[in-house]
């Protein structure tokens, strides 16, 4: 490659307005660091506050409860169904209704021209119980009031002699009572009360998982903008260590001591340094907005964020405890109800595809008062009962039964594979996040001990460099040493935190 010769009364010029640069850069930097990660008026946001927050005041946290409250309503409708009925009413407000017509009168052979006109009012209440024998109890009762005035034809002497007009008030009221048994077939009543069970206990499993899965995104979010702060903070120490690398090396290239090359090399060092510093700063303004998000707060760059110290052990023999009741951890669980349903939906299917019967029986009564101009007023007392057993068998369908029922024996067929696959992969799924929360304990451990011996480190480097027994550079890389040992405490303990909430995350209670 050519290079141009160089005037060094020009190179001097342009040396001098670098160091201006970089001074004014470091200068910006370090007062972002310090606006990011402690601001004036900043608002201190400790890890168990994110915590609380993202598990009690979120949109989450309201969704995850809410998803466990729709099953045990759903639940809760279903049973107590049992014992209490539903009731229902309904009604309408006075309704009037003019008619023209040309008929026959009842009664006669005569046709006559005729106006009536109702006012009617109508209300019923339903009631309706499922029975603890798979049966069912419906209960309706229906009230009527009625002001009807319509034609009639007055009789003088046997013979019909004029119209008139018959005002007729009814106030009559019904109830009919009904009771249904299947027989030779199973109880839809029953059939979906066990599924909404089941789906009850799914949804406290699932409440646990997403529980889990929330303080997981927590932890990689809060201990992620930690990280990036630390990232942050080693990439300007590193670019202030190469801005004085540059600086050195450019007076020793004006001074005839260094190469050319070797200039060149340690100021583009410096601007990959100074690269560095905004990537870091962009990954860490993408994290603080990620927070901010997840807890829905307002502007991240207010926020102050802590390291959390509480780190516990798990004892050998909570470890043993873990992997004893592995085989009532979330996934089986979740494996056995999954299959109890496929199974129950595969019995309810088969039997709904043979001979099936229903025992009814019903009692109606009706009864009330109607008076009219004409007959006077009249009492009604009547009523009605009956019992009937109903049967039916499915002769031919095209097969169209057959391929359902074989359809949901398949489906339970594939929930009994998985739940046997769960049982082989719990065990194994615990013992290894019991490990690996073990292992980060112990190396956390280790690595706040490295961070002491940095530290040490770095304070002998300060008083040297206050001595002037040393160069900025080699405090500076005492510095870094320090704030990439509290880096790899803060990833670890985001690995110690997540299989953490992982192992959580298996059991409930």
């Amino acid at each position: 490659m050519f290079w141009a010769p160089i005037d060094m009364d020009t190179a001097m010029q342009a040396t001098d307005r670098q160091r201006h640069r970089a001074r004014l850069l470091v200068g910006l930097v370090a007062a972002g660091v310090l606006g990011t990660v402690a601001p004036a008026g900043a608002e201190q946001l400790t890890y168990d506050q994110a915590l609380e927050i993202a598990l009690k005041r979120s949109s989450r946290s309201e969704i995850i409860h809410g998803d466990l409250e729709v099953a045990e309503r759903q639940y809760f409708a279903r049973r107590v169904n049992f014992y209490f009925p539903e009731i229902s009413l309904r009604g309408s407000v006075p309704a009037y209704r003019r008619e023209e017509t040309y008929d026959y009168l009842p009664g006669t052979s005569v046709k006559v021209a005729g106006r009536k006109t109702t006012t009617d009012i109508d209300s019923y209440i339903d009631l309706n119980q499922n029975l603890l024998t798979g049966g069912n109890l419906s209960f309706k009762a229906y009230l009527r009031s009625n002001d009807w005035r319509f034609p009639q034809m007055a009789r003088i002497d046997s013979v019909l002699s004029r119209q008139v007009y018959v005002n007729e008030d009814r106030r009559l009221g019904s109830f009919d009572l009904t009771f249904t048994q299947p027989i030779l077939q199973p109880s839809e009543a029953k059939y979906e009360l066990h599924n909404t069970r089941d789906d009850l206990d799914l949804a406290k499993l699932t409440q646990v998982e997403e529980t889990s899965t929330l303080k997981k995104e927590v932890a990689e979010t809060y201990v992620g903008a930690l990280t990036r702060t630390l990232e942050k903070r080693i990439a300007e120490e590193k670019f202030e260590s190469a801005r004085l690398q540059a600086e050195n090396d450019s007076a020793k290239f004006q001074d005839g001591i260094l190469s050319e090359e070797g200039w060149l090399k340690s100021a583009s060092s410096r601007l990959d340094a100074e690269l560095v510093v905004y990537d870091a700063q962009n990954e860490l303004t993408k994290t603080m907005q990620d927070l901010a998000i997840l807890l829905e707060l307002g502007d991240p760059d207010s926020l102050a964020l802590a390291v959390p110290t509480v780190v516990e052990e798990l004892t050998a023999e909570q470890r043993q405890q873990l992997l004893a009741a592995s085989d009532r951890s979330i996934p089986i669980r979740r494996a056995e109800f999954q299959y109890e349903k496929a199974r129950r939906a595969a019995g309810f299917e088969r039997a709904a595809s043979g001979l099936q019967g229903t025992l009814s029986a019903s009692f109606s009564k009706y009864g009330g008062t109607v008076e009219n101009t004409e007959q006077g007023k009249e009492d009604l007392n009547l009523d009605t009962w009956g019992v009937t057993l109903e049967f039916t068998y499915p002769v031919w369908d095209g097969g169209a039964k057959g391929a359902s029922v074989r359809a949901k024996e398949i489906e339970a067929q594939k929930a009994k594979v998985e739940l046997e696959r769960q049982r082989k992969a719990a065990k194994a799924e615990i013992h290894a996040l019991a490990n690996s929360v073990d292992v980060s304990s112990r190396k956390l451990t280790v690595l706040k001990k490295q961070i002491e011996l940095t530290e040490n480190r770095l304070r002998i480097a300060q008083i040297r460099f206050d001595n002037g027994e040393i160069s900025r550079i080699t405090y500076l890389e005492s510095s870094v040493a320090h704030l990439e040992a509290q880096k790899a405490y803060v990833d670890e303990l985001m690995n110690y935190l997540v299989d953490m909430y992982g192992l959580e995350g298996k059991f409930t209670g």
